[in-house]
């Protein structure tokens, strides 16, 4: 806070030259970075050249005032004028004191943008002054007053016009000239002091007639109101008017509007119609072919050769483009060709390689199943002829070996029975019966036995066997239903493929009808419209003359609704013109009419919520179409908020601001300059920066409010600020 308060301390204390000297090295400062650093490397799609920003006034003025001041070279200075014409420009009436500065310093040190920048900061760093002077008449302190000069000087919308070429800072001097002469003379009491009033009055209106000239009507009649309004509030706070003021207005007001149209009567501008333009053009042949020579022959030849040189530039360009677009045609047709050519032998390609892979598949799969069942066939009857084999071999063994233990048991027996005979003669014959009887049923119950044995081997291995045959076609048939799968898969992504290609085609082939069809609409709706527009102002003109011949007894009611219908038709008629040249995403109400003053005023509080508070927060990151339309939206965005906040502070000290009648009358003028402009300007581009010398007024007021508030709160009585 102790840093705050040194810094506030420190700056208060300027004097005026001092803030003069400062302002006008800052603004030539950030000039020469804008030209030189900013545009050429961090905004350079904007970048015209020269430091230059694209589609901007800054452009035409410049190429005018370079052919004025190559005129100047070579008629001296009688080829000059306030308001000088171009030849490229002379019929569409382009003419503004812009140029004449211009040309002039131009013609004086170089046609380049930065030779303006020492001009266009003294014009900033005098009208800072002049601010600065009209918050002391109002009755501020000049501390406070400093610190309002903020946001005028950094503001960075500013630079629209003190590092280009534009009417904005030759306006805003005049008009604060004007404000300045008009608070000067509320407080004059001299003759002197009210002929210094009158020469900045005078001065400030040449600088607004030499760049807007339909603004000095408006200024004098809403002047007129705001003067008005300043007497009766003088009058209700039962003070004594200044009748010297009054009269010193009438008469300043009167002899700048008079002058204005005496000038317009008497002056002979260069203006193009047939006979001029004739008269140029035999002056122009003469000097062409030699028939005269002159001084003012050397701009004509240097223009016929520019326009020569200019014009072979031209035709070789719009060669080169076209046969660029040739080549650029025939080479998208070609590569359309190829890609598609591309794309039928690729799929060709991939439908054989498809075919051939399926083909290569079958045969390999015919093949092992041929092989695997060869293969089986030879295991089983391999199988089955070993099994024969051992079956016949156990068999010869089985009888051997019983022939061998019959013929055993036989010799076994007969040995037994010869010795038993031997021994036991005395035994029976029945006896050797049964015993021989009980061997022949064991020898036969044994070899029932090993054939129930071979007949049990047998089964088994035939199950064997058709268990074998089982599986190996189980598994044939999984094969082949794999390779049907695997077929079925790749038909369908060929088939889902050429689906997709074949929609995508299609869509594009719909977005395509439809983006035309979509123009083809805007282009319909614009045109409706259009007419619409234009029959509805045409009712609107028949509805008035209804009105007026309804009233035709009544002169003075029939003059009003004379010039009502006259100001609705000029109001209907910008309006129009401003919504089909200007861009949509940055204009609002287009579709607004007004037909009488009924419409007028029903239309006055959205009048005052755009004249004031645009561009809205809604407005402020909509997408842009450069870098450039990008970064000014940021920048209004941080001026309108800040203005929000110095406009609360203004609330809160209405009371205060209500005493002083200075204050309300620029709040007054400014208020009705504001929503003037509203009415007729329907982009908000073209009116923030049209309001800015009336919107800073108030705003500057705002940051007076915003000390007052400050300085009347408990901490800044502590510090005794």
């Amino acid at each position: 806070m102790l840093i705050f308060l040194k810094l506030y301390n420190y700056i208060i204390n300027f004097s005026t030259i001092k803030i003069w000297t400062l302002v006008l090295f800052y603004i030539s400062i950030c000039a020469l970075l804008i030209q030189f650093v900013i545009l050429p490397i961090f905004l350079s799609e904007s970048h015209w050249g020269g430091g230059f920003l694209k589609e901007k006034d800054a452009i035409t003025y410049h190429r005018i005032s370079s052919e004025v001041s190559a005129r100047i070279d070579v008629e001296g200075f009688s080829a000059w004028s306030i308001k000088p014409q171009s030849k490229e420009y002379a019929i569409s009436g382009i003419t503004s004191g812009v140029n004449g500065l211009v040309s002039l310093v131009y013609n004086l040190t170089t046609p380049k943008l930065w030779a303006m920048i020492p001009v266009n900061a003294v014009i900033h760093a005098t009208s800072s002054i002049l601010l600065l002077n009209i918050l002391l008449l109002l009755g501020f302190r000049r501390s406070w007053s400093i610190i309002a000069l903020i946001p005028f000087i950094f503001f960075p919308s500013s630079a629209q016009w003190w590092s280009q070429l534009g009417k904005d800072g030759i306006f805003i001097l005049g008009f604060f000239s004007l404000i300045y002469s008009t608070l000067y003379g509320m407080k004059a009491s001299s003759v002197q002091s009210y002929l210094r009033a009158f020469f900045t009055f005078f001065v400030g209106s040449i600088l607004i007639w030499s760049v807007r000239e339909y603004m000095i009507y408006a200024l004098m009649t809403l002047m007129f109101f705001a003067v008005a309004a300043y007497c009766i509030h003088y009058k209700l706070l039962k003070k004594q008017i200044n009748f010297s003021f009054l009269l010193f207005y009438l008469v300043a007001s009167s002899i700048v509007v008079f002058t204005n149209e005496a000038y317009q009567k008497t002056q002979v501008l260069i203006e193009w119609g047939t006979s001029s333009e004739a008269s140029y053009m035999t002056y122009e042949k003469n000097c062409l072919n030699g028939t005269i020579y002159d001084s003012g022959c050397d701009i004509y030849i240097k223009i016929a050769e520019e326009n020569r040189i200019a014009k072979e530039n031209r035709i070789a360009e719009q060669i080169r483009i076209t046969e660029e677009n040739r080549i650029a045609e025939q080479n998208r047709i070609t590569e359309e060709n190829r890609i598609a050519e591309q794309i039928r032998i690729t799929e060709e390609n991939r439908i054989a390689e498809l075919n051939r892979i399926t083909e290569e598949n079958r045969i390999t799969e015919e093949n092992r199943i041929t092989e695997l069942n060869r293969i089986t066939e030879e295991n089983r009857i391999a199988e089955l002829n070993r099994i024969t084999e051992e079956n016949r071999i156990a068999e010869e063994n089985s009888i051997a070996e019983l022939n061998l233990i019959t013929e055993e048991n036989r010799i076994a027996e007969l040995n037994r029975i010869t010795e038993e005979n031997r021994i036991a003669e005395e035994n029976s014959i029945d006896e050797l019966n049964l015993i021989t009887e009980e061997n022949s049923i064991h020898q036969e119950n044994r070899i029932t036995e090993l054939n129930l044995i071979i007949e049990e081997n047998r089964i088994s291995q035939e199950n064997r066997i058709t268990e074998l045959n089982r599986i190996t076609e189980e598994n044939r048939i999984a094969e082949q239903n794999r390779i049907t799968e695997e077929n079925r898969i790749a038909e369908q992504n060929r088939i889902t493929e050429e689906n997709r290609i074949a929609e995508q085609n299609r869509i594009t082939e719909e977005n395509r009808i439809a983006e035309q069809n979509l123009i083809t609409e805007e282009n319909r709706i614009a045109e409706q419209n259009r007419i619409t527009e234009e029959n509805r102002i045409e009712d609107g003109l028949l509805i008035n003359e209804k009105k007026i011949a309804r009233f035709s007894n009544l002169p003075l009611l029939k003059e009003f609704l004379i010039l009502q219908g006259r100001v609705m038709a000029t109001l209907n008629h910008t309006r129009q013109s401003f919504s089909l040249i200007e861009k949509r995403s940055s204009s609002v109400d287009l579709s607004v009419r007004f037909n009488d003053l009924n419409d007028v005023i029903a239309y006055l509080p959205r009048a005052i919520q755009i004249g004031f508070f645009a561009p809205f927060p809604i407005q402020w990151f909509q997408p842009s179409l450069s870098k450039s339309s990008a970064a000014m939206k940021l920048v209004a965005a941080f001026e309108v908020s800040f203005f929000y906040i110095l406009f609360i502070f203004s609330c809160i000290q209405f009371k205060w601001f209500i005493k002083k009648p200075e204050v309300i009358f620029i709040f007054i003028l400014s208020t009705l300059i504001i929503l003037m402009q509203t009415y007729f300007i329907l982009n908000i581009g073209s009116l923030y920066r049209m309001r800015f010398s009336f919107h800073i007024l108030i705003c500057t007021i705002g940051v007076i409010a915003f000390l007052k508030t400050m300085h009347d709160s408990f901490r800044f009585k502590k510090m005794k600020v």
